[in-house]
Formats: structure tokens, sequence, C-alpha cells
């Protein structure tokens, strides 16, 4: 049996009069990629926040490692080993570069090792290591968000649109980061706005529309059906969006 690194079963999400979760159902291989797809407004940020603990489920169950962690406030969540990088950066503008990363590491002292692997993946952190991040470029603010949620080992990322935005160049050295990750393995849970991307990390696929899970499943059995892209993503899966090259297809904010 494949084991389970996070589960969700029958997790509804209200979000004051809004009914925006409705029974998602879904479960993430530990050790491997799972790639969260779907249209605007379909429902996967509000799930990695669900996960999170920052919108509370209204019913319906989330573990981790099968742990329950439904009622969890979100800072026990993040010290079960789960590291989250928001759709929004997240990051302390006022504070420089070195603060936001001594912040997030739980010890409060940094692996140097593990430094200069971060460095080596985004040079621009190293060079405005004692600069305000609130004067950092859109992209350099990005690769502080995710080298936020690696310097320190996790067992899972949650992970929200991380290439939204930034240059070719950033988003190779954003999936050189989480493969990475992923090799020394961290389980990952991507929401992803271009599919290329998805398709390049991912060996699963979770594919929600309107709140609720329409596919989980292996990302070849996601390529071999077009009518799932087709229907739920407006593109044929197996060949990818008809879309430029740069700066990729755009999937959804929600």
């Amino acid at each position: 049996m494949t084991e389970t690194a996070l589960a969700l079963t029958d997790v509804h999400t209200h979000i004051g009069r809004f009914h925006i979760l409705q029974g998602v159902t879904f479960a993430v291989r530990a050790g491997g990629v799972t790639a969260l797809l779907g249209r605007n407004g379909a429902g996967k940020t509000t799930t990695l926040r669900t996960i999170m603990g920052l919108w509370k489920a209204s019913s319906g169950a989330v573990t981790f490692q099968d742990r329950p962690i439904t009622a969890f406030r979100t800072a026990e969540i993040a010290r079960c080993g789960v590291g989250y990088v928001p759709e929004n950066t997240g990051i302390f503008g006022q504070l420089t570069v070195r603060e936001n990363m001594i912040l997030a590491a739980r010890s409060g002292r940094m692996d140097r090792a593990r430094l200069a692997r971060v460095f080596g993946y985004f040079p621009p952190l190293e060079q405005f290591w004692n600069s305000s991040a609130g004067h950092l470029s859109g992209g350099q603010k990005q690769m502080l968000s995710i080298a936020r949620a690696i310097i320190e080992p996790r067992k899972i990322l949650l992970v929200d649109e991380p290439t939204k935005g930034v240059a070719p160049a950033i988003i190779d050295a954003i999936m050189e980061a989480f493969r990475d990750c992923n090799r020394e393995g961290t389980t990952i849970l991507l929401v992803e706005q271009n599919y290329d991307v998805a398709l390049a990390l991912a060996q699963d696929v979770v594919l929600m529309d309107d709140g609720s899970v329409r596919f989980a499943g292996a990302m070849e059995a996601f390529r071999s059906d077009p009518k799932l892209g087709e229907n739920a993503l407006g593109f044929a899966a197996a060949r990818g969006p008809q879309r430029p090259a740069a700066p990729g297809w755009r999937a959804e904010r929600t």
C-alpha cells in the first residue's frame, strides 16, 4: 500500500455566508508531488488555507500522518512539520531578508549548509540579505517566501501558485528547489497556475471544480482522459493548454 501523508475527508468550509468547499475528499501520497488544479474560484486556495488552519473547516476531517489536525491552530500545524507558501508571499515587508529567514527557522538558527543551498537557488536573497524585504521586486519576494518555507526540512509543503507573475529564469530556480526538497523526502501539495510546471513536477493530480473534487489520481490517468481538462480547465489535458510561452497559463485565485 502507498503511504498517505495528508488526507481530507468530506471537508466543508464556509467563509461568511458562502459555502466554498463542499465535501472535499482526497489523499496526498507521502513522498510525492500532487498538483491541485482547477478553474478560477474552484476552491484550491481555500483548500490549502483550510489544511493550514487559517480558515476552519465547518465539518469533515483533515489528517496529517494519520493524526487529526482539523481543530489545530495554524502554529500547531506548522510545528507538525507543515510548510506553507501562500499566494500573496506572506513575508514581513518591514523586516530585512535576514530577519524574515530567522523568523521562519523554528529554532531561530539557520543551518549554514541549508542556507547556502537556498542562496544557490535564489542568489538575490544573499545580495539583499540585510535589505528591507518590502523593497524587493515581486519575483524576489516570491523567492523569499519559498526560501522561508524550505529553510528547514519540512514533512510536507503546501504551495500556492509559486510561479505566478515571475520570470522564466525564476521559474526554473523554483522548480529546482522543489525537486530537491522532494528528493530529500518532502511531500508537496502544489496549486499551480502554469500547467507545464504542474506537469513537470507532479505525479498525482487532484482536480477541483465549484468547491468539489472531480478527479483524484495519477497524472498519467488525468492526461489520458481529455474530457477532464476540457470540462474543468478549458483545454485537453493530453496536449496541455494552448497559451503563449509566457507568462504562463492562469489557473485560479481562490
